[in-house]
């Protein structure tokens, strides 16, 4: 990266960080509501016998749901927004790449993402169950899950964009897959409460969310290996059937999630090709001999930073039509007067 791709991509990463920050809702949702509702299972709901809180991944899931709301609502919330004031055509009529830009938004995403982890896991750690539990953690399947977890909800964010192009229910849409795993899988709700509850139990399998979290809060309790449920009673629902995948380890969830992300990848493409069918067009035009001349003409005057490069361009992509058609003419001679010469040697 040069420079000048450098400086841009930082006025990007700048314009977001202005756009995230300055939003009141961001800062209750994101910062005030997942602390808050973290900060107190911890202190204030039961502690077991073995001195450690009844829902001993609280902290995990915490992070999990701080997760999805970012790489999810905040990013669906994000795109709906840009897309509604022009951005990405206005950004598409200057030199900088679409590969630069969706790069940056994405960058962004994953730091707010850190951020999070930072700030929660910074405020656990002043309780001494939860500094305690670190020496329980699976470090692999954990990072694995948190890193599904991420990019299933980005692709999610992307597919709820494509289907509503009003901003409103793009918006409901994405709160509605926010709220749902807040408080159905172990944040809002303990999940040794709500998964007890077997009918609810089994709907949420309908949750994409639920694989990942799932593994992520098995991970940090120590169960990745037959995703059992920590401190719970073992003749409940949740003693018997733990997370709810058999006894198999962290693998089965881990591929349920990835056959999700898959998912979710197919129907972006599909999405993309219905809302932008001059995506799939121009494959055509690649074949016409002209293609590759128009292509350059168009990225000279893109990627021209002055009124004098700009005229400069102008001037270039004359002459190199010019050369074009007297070639075109050339060849189209050429081709008549060897199928002439092919007439006559056949009519002999």
């Amino acid at each position: 990266m040069n420079m000048k791709n450098f400086r841009i991509s930082l006025k990007l990463l700048k314009a977001q960080t202005l756009n995230y920050f300055t939003d009141p809702t961001n800062i209750v949702l994101n910062f005030v509501i997942t602390s808050v509702t973290m900060l107190s299972w911890i202190a204030f709901k039961p502690v077991g016998s073995d001195g450690f809180s009844s829902d001993p991944f609280v902290l995990a899931s915490a992070i999990a749901i701080s997760q999805i709301r970012n790489s999810q609502h905040t990013f669906t919330t994000m795109l709906v927004d840009w897309r509604d004031k022009s951005f990405f055509k206005a950004m598409a009529q200057t030199p900088v790449s679409k590969r630069m830009v969706y790069s940056c938004m994405f960058i962004f995403n994953w730091l707010i993402n850190l951020l999070m982890f930072v700030f929660l896991f910074s405020l656990a750690m002043f309780f001494a169950n939860q500094r305690n539990a670190l020496a329980k953690i699976d470090l692999i399947p954990l990072i694995i899950g948190f890193i599904l977890n991420v990019v299933l909800s980005n692709l999610m964010a992307l597919v709820i964009v494509q289907i509503f192009k009003n901003r409103d229910i793009a918006t409901i849409f994405a709160l509605i897959s926010y709220f749902g795993p807040m408080y159905l899988l172990g944040l809002g709700i303990p999940w040794n409460v709500a998964g007890q509850i077997k009918m609810l139990n089994i709907i949420t399998y309908l949750f994409p969310h639920r694989y990942p979290l799932n593994l992520i809060q098995a991970s940090w309790s120590g169960f990745s290996a037959n995703m059992e449920f920590p401190n719970v009673d073992p003749n409940s629902w949740l003693g018997i059937h733990g997370f709810g995948y058999n006894g198999q380890g962290w693998w089965l969830p881990a591929i349920i999630s990835l056959a999700w992300i898959f998912g979710f990848l197919v129907l972006f493409i599909l999405l993309i090709n219905r809302n932008y069918p001059m995506r799939s067009k121009t494959k055509k035009y690649q074949k016409l001999s002209s293609y590759n001349l128009h292509k350059d003409s168009i990225d000279k005057i893109k990627h021209s930073n002055t009124l004098e490069e700009l005229n400069q361009h102008i001037q270039l992509i004359k002459i190199d039509h010019q050369q074009y058609k007297k070639q075109s003419k050339s060849i189209k001679k050429l081709k008549v007067k060897k199928s002439k010469e092919s007439q006559k040697n056949e009519a002999v």
